[in-house]
């Protein structure tokens, strides 16, 4: 074993990477050196901006693994070797995730009889699936908590008590990952997320030819659009699935340098 080789070793196991993620980030640096036919602490800037041009013409390979590269090469740079980091030299590749898409304007809420039936079966059970819902809100709330310089986490109105449905929150800008990536490291955890509903609601085809007043610039409804996602509160979630949740989170921003 080569000293760099155990030098980054200890730095991912002191750390607490998964081992699939040790074992990745371990071949991605190989195959780097390789592809230069020099040591990796050898290399820079330039380098990796003619690695990563590499895997996509010649290799062409998809963006997330291009993604799951750079956050090895940013990891080594990074916490191996204790190099500056600058987001131009090892970019986040753009990535197409399909928004939702509304062709109509209009949302039929109406229940049915059987829909009605089951809520009226369950009402007996309400107070205490907002109690859970409350408490699986906090669970996460508070694991997340130290992600909060790149999460924006959510909080009540002032005066109210909700029942929260789901955890809603933002990557925030400036972070060194978008929020597709990190929906992708969860749902390979079989972690569920969602996107929120509409976001700025001018961009969908159902308002193309509709006629309409704008205030502001609504730049707000932007970021939520592209940044905003949720997770589910489903009241039979016990502490240690929340508790896989916040893991996959903390890996995920660890995995990207951070």
């Amino acid at each position: 074993m080569t000293r760099l080789r155990k030098l980054m070793l200890d730095e991912l196991q002191r750390r607490n990477y998964a081992q699939s993620t040790v074992r990745s980030y371990v071949r991605a640096i190989d195959e780097f050196a390789t592809y230069f036919h020099r040591p990796p602490d050898q290399l820079g800037p330039d380098h990796i901006r003619q690695y990563q041009a590499h895997l996509f013409r010649d290799r062409k390979l998809a963006p997330g693994t291009v993604e799951q590269c750079g956050a090895a090469l940013r990891f080594f740079f990074v916490k191996t070797l204790g190099r500056p980091y600058l987001p131009d030299h090892i970019p986040l590749p753009k990535r197409q995730r399909p928004l939702p898409t509304y062709s109509h304007i209009g949302y039929n809420l109406k229940m049915t009889d059987m829909q009605a039936a089951v809520g009226l079966a369950q009402l007996d059970k309400l107070p205490r699936f907002i109690e859970a819902r409350k408490r699986n809100f906090q669970r996460l709330h508070d694991g997340l908590k130290p992600l909060s310089d790149v999460l924006v986490l959510p909080e009540a109105t002032p005066g109210s008590e909700p029942s929260w449905f789901g955890f809603p929150l933002a990557v925030r800008e400036g972070a060194p990952f978008r929020r597709d990536a990190l929906i992708e490291h969860l749902d390979s955890k079989r972690i569920a997320t969602r996107l929120l509903f509409g976001g700025n609601l001018i961009r969908q085809p159902a308002y193309k030819d509709t006629h309409y007043r704008v205030a502001g610039d609504l730049k707000k409804t932007d970021f939520v659009m592209r940044n905003v996602f949720w997770i589910g509160l489903y009241p039979g979630l016990g502490s240690a699935a929340l508790d896989c949740v916040v893991t996959n989170f903390k890996e995920f921003v660890r995995s990207v340098g951070l």
